[in-house]
């Protein structure tokens, strides 16, 4: 899912889909093509892809995949900002990165995507306050796989997005499956919505039609 969100922003956001391809071009070379060989001779050079680390965590907080369910304790309780205190024994306590990533409480602009907030030092208003970024979770119990998750998105990126041109396909989509009703969320057609298999995925699982670009 989060490859397809990063096409889909990169698509309606030139000057991100510039930068990104400008950066892989820079560190891998001209020719798609030797992408793979290029991090099998030197995986070290993924290192110097800070845009794309950027964009790839901006699209993480807009579409977190999944919260955290933790089991409530009696000695664990919850106090929220008017200072009401509520105990969780007994509960289930789901944190919800979805949430916390687009209030604007911590986030400024935090429904538009924008990468240079992970590149700003602290004194910028974009930099991203601590522990408000969650899509691995925050902790001692955060995921044990975000960092290979990371290496391998950037690997997609890098591979993959100087060959191919990812277009929504919603009208497709609406004449085969018409139905009524709210379609859009904060005016995205690519809401989030629990579906199986764990996570969240986008309503409808995100229809596209995929073309080759041209070099």
């Amino acid at each position: 899912m989060v490859v397809e969100i990063c096409y889909a922003y990169a698509k309606v956001s030139p000057d991100v889909l510039s930068r990104v391809v400008t950066e892989i071009t820079d560190t891998f070379g001209p020719d798609p093509s030797q992408v793979q060989n290029r991090i099998h001779e030197d995986p070290q050079l993924l290192n110097r892809t800070p845009y794309i680390v950027a964009f790839i965590k901006e699209v993480l907080r807009i579409y977190p995949p999944a919260g955290a369910l933790r089991q409530g304790r009696s000695d664990v309780q919850v106090v929220d900002e008017d200072g009401r205190v509520y105990p969780t024994e007994g509960c289930n306590v789901w944190t919800l990165p979805l949430a916390i990533h687009h209030s604007p409480k911590y986030w400024k602009d935090p429904e538009a995507c924008i990468p240079d907030r992970w590149l700003v030092g602290p004194e910028d208003p974009l930099y991203p306050p601590k522990g408000a970024w969650r899509p691995f979770e925050w902790g001692p119990r955060n995921c044990i796989g975000q960092t290979l998750a990371m290496i391998e998105l950037r690997i997609a990126l890098a591979m993959t997005v100087r060959e191919f041109s990812l277009t929504p396909a919603y009208d497709e989509w609406d004449e085969l499956h018409p139905k009524t009703g709210i379609n859009r969320v904060n005016g995205n057609r690519a809401y989030q919505a629990i579906k199986g298999g764990g996570g969240a995925h986008p309503a409808d699982g995100f229809p596209v039609k995929l073309a080759l670009r041209a070099h």
